[in-house]
């Protein structure tokens, strides 16, 4: 997860979004000794680890199917239920509205932050209107257009 300051978040392109809960690979390890294997499979992929008594509870998202070892893992059904925002970490549950990126990177925001972040972006946008007003206003008022519609 990248940290993005506001400014950077209001320069890019959003659209509203409902992230489905999603199939998840599990398995629990114990703390000692730890299986390095279990660590580096799940360090690879999407992966969550919940302290339980005793161990570390491992998901690993299993939305796009990838091999595993059938002996150490098995899939649980939805078991990836929420995303995090990247502004405020909060948990954003399966589909609850939130806000993500149209393009890379791949940014997630709950309603809340998308707000500030919008907020934050207004001015900028109203300088960018004004300077594009002011540059159609400097145009000589005798210019010829060229003429829009049929010939």
């Amino acid at each position: 997860m990248a940290d993005y300051p506001i400014n950077e978040l209001a320069t890019f392109e959003w659209m509203p979004s409902r992230i489905p809960a999603f199939d998840a690979l599990v398995t629990v390890i114990p703390d000692e000794p730890r299986d390095g294997s279990v660590d580096s499979f799940a360090m690879s992929h999407r992966s969550r680890f919940f302290p339980t008594q005793g161990g570390t509870r491992v998901l690993v998202s299993f939305e796009v199917p990838t091999e595993y070892d059938g002996k150490r893992w098995h899939i649980e059904k939805d078991a990836w239920d929420h995303e995090h925002c990247e502004l405020c970490r909060q948990h954003v549950p399966s589909m609850t509205l939130c806000w993500v990126t149209k393009s890379d990177p791949y940014v997630l925001l709950c309603g809340a932050c998308h707000s500030k972040v919008a907020a934050s972006a207004t001015p900028r946008y109203r300088k960018i209107i004004s300077g594009i007003l002011l540059l159609l206003k400097k145009k000589k008022p005798g210019a010829k257009r060229k003429k829009l519609g049929r010939r």
